[in-house]
């Protein structure tokens, strides 16, 4: 007779159920769940993203905040926080974009937001620099300085042109070039 809690008898010829017999999980690389997600839209472009977030890939958790800043700017924030302190320049530039910015999903900060611009702009990040320059400019969370700005905003700047109209473009633009000589700043 067999006692409570114990297992019932195996059958004669039955399978037994172990570890060998169930398929492993499959390995999912980060970095190809990223490009992966490049080719794709919608639900399965946001699953894969946040997966490679949950990872550690921070490119994938700037875009997973790009994916987001239209339709939820503080739920965005919290990935490109997440990005940036992984290392990522476009999730820092996309977190002081939020907070640079008057959306009311999150609080405005933009002495913060400088911050994370001049982090950005130190990494590389043309937008970020541009940004940075912008607030020194028109002192925007900081004392307007224009002679300061000038290096950020200086249209011979590889990957800048910034005109009074705000367009900016890649070198050998029509925006990069961006007006007349009275237009850039």
């Amino acid at each position: 007779m067999r006692g409570r809690g114990a297992p019932p008898p195996a059958s004669a010829g039955a399978p037994v159920a172990s570890a060998a017999t169930t398929p492993p999980k499959p390995v999912v690389d980060p970095a190809a769940a990223v490009l992966a997600a490049d080719g794709q839209s919608g639900d399965a472009r946001v699953r894969d993203l946040a997966t490679a977030c949950s990872a550690k890939e921070a490119p994938a958790c700037a875009r997973l905040g790009d994916s987001r800043i239209d339709s939820d700017a503080a739920r965005a924030t919290v990935h490109y926080r997440r990005a940036c302190g992984l290392g990522d320049r476009s999730g820092c530039f996309g977190w002081g974009y939020v907070l640079g910015g008057d959306t009311g999903a999150v609080p405005q900060d933009l002495p913060r937001a400088r911050e994370l611009f001049a982090q950005a702009c130190d990494a590389g990040h043309t937008n970020a620099c541009s940004m940075l320059g912008l607030q020194y400019y028109w002192g925007h969370g900081v004392e307007a300085d224009r002679p300061r700005a000038v290096p950020y905003l200086d249209p011979r700047r590889e990957g800048f042109a910034t005109t009074s109209r705000g367009a900016r473009g890649p070198p050998g633009t029509e925006a990069h070039h961006g007006g007349t000589e009275a237009d850039q700043i």
